[in-house]
């Protein structure tokens, strides 16, 4: 699978392989659902026909909504495999629901959308890290060092959600009746965080917040581990052109009760997380 260089050009590029991956994979592909919009937006914006600047808070988000559009999606596209491999209805539909909502999380009435998009960038990140990972119940369900486990995937929308959000995930693992891995999408802590203002709540602060989220998850036995994702787009301005810098950050933790989980947990995720940090780098 090809490799996108993700710069003015790069995102246009990576738009259009992932519709045309998508398209071989069978997946409806509506006119004007949210990847072809934000195609277009990024588009008008190389053309100067919308031109950014640093008290344009609307536009600049619209713009990084659709960078980060395009840029999960081509991931999840890229986890699928080569055309012509087995593609379950219930991938193909949750793909096409990803296709849907809004330009930008502000406008969307319903969440669905990048709910769902949450839930397969973290199986196109575990399957980067080339471990078997496909839909079922509680959201997720991989391949553990020869065992099946789940993993509950939630995305957070205020810092005031985070532990609520994490407490659902546990019963959903709960219920599921395996073990399982706790999933958090926690952009809302990175927002506004640039690398080069101080402000009352700095990074490593809001990102402390997850403190609670790991006393609360290793109270259950049920509950292997967690994954947590956050990013963030900085934009940067002086030059010709403002440069867009993406700030993101991964964060695998196992919750071990015995030496034996703590070596199956530090295994499992070395190994994953070489693969995943090389194939991101291919981007």
């Amino acid at each position: 699978m090809p490799g996108i260089r993700i710069g003015p050009s790069g995102f246009v590029a990576a738009a259009e392989w992932t519709r045309e991956r998508l398209d071989l994979f069978g997946v409806p592909q509506p006119p004007g659902n949210r990847l072809i919009k934000a195609e277009q937006l990024i588009r008008d914006v190389n053309d100067r026909r919308f031109v950014l600047r640093p008290d344009d808070d609307t536009l600049l988000y619209r713009v990084s909504e659709a960078q980060w559009t395009i840029v999960e999606q081509y991931i999840i596209a890229r986890s699928l495999g080569k055309p012509g491999s087995a593609l379950g209805g219930e991938l193909r539909a949750k793909l096409a629901t990803m296709l849907s909502g809004a330009g930008t999380e502000d406008d969307d009435k319903n969440p669905l959308a990048r709910n769902t998009q949450f839930e397969l960038y973290t199986r196109a990140t575990i399957v980067m890290g080339n471990v078997p990972a496909w839909l079922a119940e509680p959201d997720l369900r991989v391949d553990y060092l020869g065992a099946e486990i789940g993993v509950a995937a939630k995305r957070v929308t205020s810092s005031k959600q985070l532990l609520k959000r994490a407490k659902d995930a546990v019963r959903q693992i709960k219920k599921s009746g395996l073990a399982g891995f706790v999933a958090l999408n926690v952009d809302v802590l990175m927002k506004a965080v640039a690398p080069d203002v101080t402000n009352d709540e700095p990074l490593h602060e809001r990102l402390a917040l997850l403190t609670a989220v790991d006393d609360e998850l290793v109270q259950h036995d049920e509950v292997v581990g967690s994954l947590v994702f956050a990013r963030d787009t900085v934009w940067q301005f002086g030059d010709e052109r403002p440069s867009v810098g993406i700030a993101s950050t991964q964060r695998f933790a196992t919750y071990p009760r015995s030496p034996e989980q703590l070596e199956h947990g530090e295994l499992f995720w070395r190994k994953a997380q070489e693969l995943i940090d090389q194939r991101l780098d291919e981007l």
